[in-house]
């Protein structure tokens, strides 16, 4: 009986290892090997061509070092869309949008990343976008963020209820799927979305800062005009999708919430804390460096 049981233990040993090493062409090659058999390798084990001197020589001649290998890089230039401002009062060494449209897109003067942007010596410096400091200033404040970015504004929602709005629900994969970070396309008029929890989470945020301060919000040197700007945008996005909740008075710079019931004066505040207070949201400012084309984090 014992003899039957090591039979068959032994035969199916041998299939499986037979099994084994005929699935596994790498290490049916090696055990071919060792045995000094030739083993024929399928065409597709064939490695990659080298490339010839003259491709080398080309590849090797417009590499960058490493750490520069985005220096040249640069996202879509926007200064076609000075052309669409309609504002009259827009206007830089006489030129209008039209006229500054024509102008080159200058990259020899990239604004750096660590430095205060809004200094005098910095007007002619231009943005990864092409627009100089001494243009952002000239639109003032509140520009046409739509014809900037190319990004409308959303449609009005007269209708919104803040103490029935329910957030859109998000609904949990039941099926085998590839993780993809989420990355779908933006829907302009769900960028910031409210619901009945707004008042709630924002008491939440402004109890989290008063306990730790610039331990989770600050502003490094260089993201001035970056903060500004998607505290402007973010307001000018809840005035157009919230009409009856949020207006903003140009004039003296002060926006209105009437959810919270709170006034808020934008000439006093700083850009992250106006965010703070008013938008459920948490923000990441990321900033090129001109020295080697690289993002990182310099606001939030």
């Amino acid at each position: 009986m014992a003899s039957l049981y090591l039979s068959i233990l032994g035969i199916t040993f041998v299939i499986i290892t037979v099994s084994y090493f005929a699935l596994n062409e790498k290490q049916r090659a090696l055990l071919f090997g060792r045995f000094g058999l030739n083993f024929q390798r399928r065409p597709s084990w064939t490695p990659p061509r080298s490339p010839s001197p003259a491709k080398r020589e080309l590849s090797e001649k417009y590499t960058l070092p490493p750490g520069q290998e985005y220096k040249d890089t640069f996202p879509p230039c926007r200064r076609p869309a000075l052309a669409e401002i309609a504002d009259s009062r827009f206007s830089v060494g006489g030129k209008s949008g039209k006229g500054l449209n024509e102008l080159p897109y200058n990259t020899d003067k990239p604004l750096p990343d660590d430095r205060n942007v809004l200094a005098p010596e910095y007007k002619k410096y231009s943005t990864p976008t092409g627009f100089t400091v001494e243009e952002i200033k000239a639109l003032g404040n509140f520009p046409d963020y739509a014809t900037l970015s190319g990004v409308p504004l959303p449609k009005p929602c007269t209708d919104f209820n803040i103490n029935t709005a329910m957030a859109r629900p998000y609904r949990p994969i039941r099926w085998a799927y590839h993780q993809t970070m989420s990355y779908k396309k933006l829907e302009p008029d769900w960028w910031l979305e409210l619901d009945k929890t707004y008042s709630s989470r924002i008491k939440q945020r402004q109890d989290l800062y008063t306990a730790h301060g610039s331990e989770i919000l600050q502003s490094l040197p260089g993201s001035e005009i970056a903060c500004k700007e998607l505290m402007e945008m973010c307001l000018q996005f809840l005035c157009s999708r919230y009409p009856a909740h949020f207006s903003i008075n140009a004039r003296n710079l002060l926006f209105h919430n009437n959810i919270l019931n709170t006034t808020t004066n934008l000439k006093e505040m700083d850009p992250l804390e106006v965010l703070l207070n008013n938008v459920p949201e948490d923000f990441a400012i990321v900033l090129r460096n001109p020295e080697t084309g690289y993002y990182s984090f310099r606001a939030g």
